[in-house]
């Protein structure tokens, strides 16, 4: 499972902000957040297996999220979903054509749920069977995604949007983001197997199966974007902290490295 959960115009200095974990196995190859080699406006990890991302930002505030869903079966020669937000960011498509196009050609991929977005105007899209996967502009207001769809009632999605509601009101910074993100509790409930319970917290501790990375994006009022990543190993022990910002960045964010990002 993977989790992210957004504010839209919820905040008078940050219109949009992201929290999100990537959950996989550990032994999978991937490289943290840094800047593609096919262009350096694009800044994101990648899955060496594929070569896809689950989360990246490029030029002109242009960002895409994608969460896998277990429950879509698999195509023959399925595409990489990572390739999603790859392709979204290396080339000159508005969030609105490209979630129009993912979901055109949505049997040719492994089961995913996709957010595009251009700043504030953000757009989702999925191949999971239903009314509720055509493309659509998200509103203003707070949203979750992990493995059944657009603000599902998933247990961490909705406990996610709480704590993110919660964090907004005392002024969000990406080390709050991150913390938010590092909860390891199992809500009460019953679960129907041990696996269920335990990929039920927002961070998954597994040696085998568990929260790679979790990461932070803020987009200014001004344009201005910073995205925070924190690796863990298989023991779920941090590992490097990565800090990148592009434009204008308040104080609070002064210790990221300037990337080339901003239109």
């Amino acid at each position: 499972m993977c989790l992210i959960i957004l504010a839209l115009e919820q905040h008078p200095d940050w219109p949009l902000l992201i929290a999100a974990n990537r959950d996989e196995h550990h032994q999978r190859p991937s490289r943290a957040a840094a800047p593609w080699a096919e262009n350096s406006a694009v800044l994101g990890g990648r899955d060496e297996v594929s070569g896809g991302s689950w989360l990246a930002c490029g030029r002109g505030a242009r960002w895409a999220a994608v969460t896998n869903d277990p429950g879509v079966p698999l195509p023959a020669q399925a595409e990489s979903r990572g390739r999603l937000v790859g392709d979204y960011l290396l080339n000159d498509w508005t969030p609105a054509r490209w979630a129009a196009a993912a979901f055109a050609t949505r049997h040719r991929f492994a089961g995913f749920h996709l957010l595009a977005g251009q700043g504030t105007e953000v757009w989702y899209t999925s191949n999971r069977p239903g009314n509720d996967s055509a493309p659509r502009r998200l509103m203003p207001g707070y949203h979750g995604l992990a493995n059944r769809g657009l603000n599902s009632e998933c247990v961490k999605v909705v406990g996610g949007k709480r704590a993110l509601r919660r964090l907004l009101q005392c002024g969000p910074t990406a080390a709050q983001l991150l913390k938010l993100l590092r909860d390891e509790r199992v809500p009460p409930g019953v679960y129907p197997s041990e696996r269920a319970r335990l990929v039920a917290p927002r961070f998954i501790r597994c040696p085998v199966y568990g929260t790679r990375a979790s990461t932070a994006v803020m987009l200014g009022r001004d344009g201005s974007i910073a995205l925070r990543e924190q690796s863990f190993d298989a023991a779920a022990q941090p590992l490097t902290l990565r800090a990148w910002s592009a434009g204008a960045i308040s104080p609070s964010t002064t210790e990221e490295v300037h990337w080339h990002g901003h239109a």
